[in-house]
């Protein structure tokens, strides 16, 4: 997930047509990059149903999850963009890669992948359920303005970074596609960025922007989009240190990180349904620029059949104006 420091020239990050992205070999089990919708779909669907037979299960010190959060993964309750609902990221996904894609071939711009992450949204995990996402879709609005861009805000799952209490760490972090008639804006920005943002822990950039052909943009904006697959660890970074005392070689820290990931066991993707709790794919989303106009699209169409649920319950005198049955439903 995290990117590697791109080349500088004249303290401008170079932005090739590849991508900027750690080849870590994976901590658990190699699996299918999303490219494509199917691949998408598969990982999407498939880890749904890891985390279904987990439930179904109920082993002994598996994790609980509240009545809610099992509500929100119904597949019935698609309808409502809980985060937490794969038949839901499916659907909010189609509707914005056609959004986005319709736009590309009527603009002579380039398209840049963007990545945002800062150390002030890295929480213990006993934190992540409560974080509040406002937040972090203010600082990168901020961080990004005068760009036209679309995203949404995810969370890596940390199993043994520990702050706090907990086993491990949550950080919430921002990936999107931009779109810009020249790069000096983007340079600029993200030049701003790393200048001014810390990061989880040496070695990681807090701000990247590669530049990408048009034909990836769906897959790009998939991967931003895609459920939590994955759980990282940290590792520090030792060397070869003689001992002039000893007159032996010993491995000592570098003061520099690396990370590696694999897939969510069964009972993390649980414990990240906990963290996703009461959240909605639509509210997770985020635009700037000319991205607000299509985001606004995206959320009216993706929100129909909710909408011609809640008027046939309302003309139904089933419910009122006000909120109703918490995980059946959406809190406004």
């Amino acid at each position: 997930m995290k990117p590697v420091a791109p080349k500088m020239v004249r303290n401008r990050p170079i932005m090739p047509n590849r991508r900027l992205t750690t080849a870590s070999p994976p901590l658990r089990t190699r699996r299918k990059p999303i490219t494509n919708w199917e691949t998408f779909k598969r990982a999407t669907l498939s880890d749904g149903v890891r985390l279904r037979q987990y439930l179904i299960d109920a082993r002994k010190g598996s994790v609980s999850l509240s009545r809610t959060v099992r509500n929100e993964l119904e597949p019935r309750a698609a309808i409502y963009l809980h985060a937490n609902n794969r038949l839901a990221r499916l659907g909010f996904a189609e509707v914005m890669t056609r959004h986005v894609q319709s736009l590309a071939p009527t603009h002579d711009v380039s398209f840049y992948w963007i990545t945002l992450i800062s150390e002030r949204y890295v929480l213990p995990e006993s934190e992540a359920a409560n974080f509040d996402q406002r937040s972090l879709q203010a600082w990168v609005q901020q961080v990004l303005h005068g760009i036209d861009f679309i995203g949404s805000l995810e969370l890596a799952y940390y199993t043994n970074l520990k702050r706090g209490s907990g086993r491990g760490s949550v950080s919430w972090h921002f990936h999107g596609t931009g779109w810009s008639k020249t790069s000096d804006l983007v340079g600029k920005r993200i030049d701003e960025i790393n200048a001014s943002t810390r990061t989880i822990f040496p070695g990681v950039v807090p701000a990247l922007a590669a530049e990408i052909p048009r034909r990836k943009l769906t897959a790009k904006l998939l991967y931003a989009l895609k459920a939590p697959r994955s759980a990282y660890r940290v590792y520090a970074f030792k060397e070869d240190s003689f001992d002039s005392e000893t007159g032996e070689l010993e491995k000592r820290p570098t003061g520099f990180f690396k990370q590696k990931k694999g897939a969510l066991r069964p009972g993390e993707l649980a414990r990240v349904c906990t963290f996703l709790e009461g959240r909605y794919l639509d509210q997770l989303a985020i635009a700037g620029g000319e991205g607000k106009s299509i985001l606004r699209k995206v959320r009216e169409e993706s929100l129909r059949p909710f909408k011609r649920e809640e008027e046939r319950l309302i003309s139904g005198g089933r419910m009122g104006s006000e909120r109703y049955f918490t995980g059946k439903t959406r809190c406004r």
